[in-house]
């Protein structure tokens, strides 16, 4: 009887856990990448434009870091901000600053949570704040991920 118990009970766990609906979440994914040798890098004037298909919960994350000592003890702080192109003025999702290492090739990571924004083209802009160069070359990596 107690064996007649329990294979009852693991029949039932089993087809439980394949009736279960899946936890995982589908995602879209873009990388990017910049040089920047000046004070900024705008996406959109560099036809770098990501599509995303689905509404979802939106994040950009990646690392800066410097490349070429400047004239100034560190470099400026950056300013990262994340743009949808509507018809008519773009609309801002998001933005975050973040300051570079001044050790050269050491990485400093954001992450820009955006939350749920809906399926559009996005790019990113990269700039530093003040209004001129500090002759800093910096570079940057990371992706912007759509999770649905």
């Amino acid at each position: 009887m107690k064996q007649k118990l329990l294979s009852g009970f693991l029949g039932s766990v089993v087809l439980t856990a394949f009736l279960a609906p899946s936890a995982l979440a589908a995602s879209e994914t873009f990388y990017w990448n910049f040089d920047m040798d000046l004070r900024a890098v705008y996406g959109d004037q560099n036809g770098q434009y990501m599509s995303f298909s689905k509404s979802g919960d939106k994040t950009v994350s990646g690392s800066i870091w410097a490349d070429v000592k400047g004239t100034t003890p560190t470099p400026a702080k950056i300013n990262v901000a994340a743009w949808r192109d509507t018809l008519g003025p773009d609309t801002l999702a998001g933005e975050t600053s973040m300051q570079p290492s001044k050790t050269l090739e050491s990485k400093t990571s954001f992450e820009l949570p955006l939350g749920i924004e809906p399926a559009d083209q996005y790019y990113l802009r990269f700039e530093k704040y003040g209004s001129s160069d500090d002759g800093w070359d910096l570079k940057g990596s990371g992706k912007f991920e759509n999770t649905y």
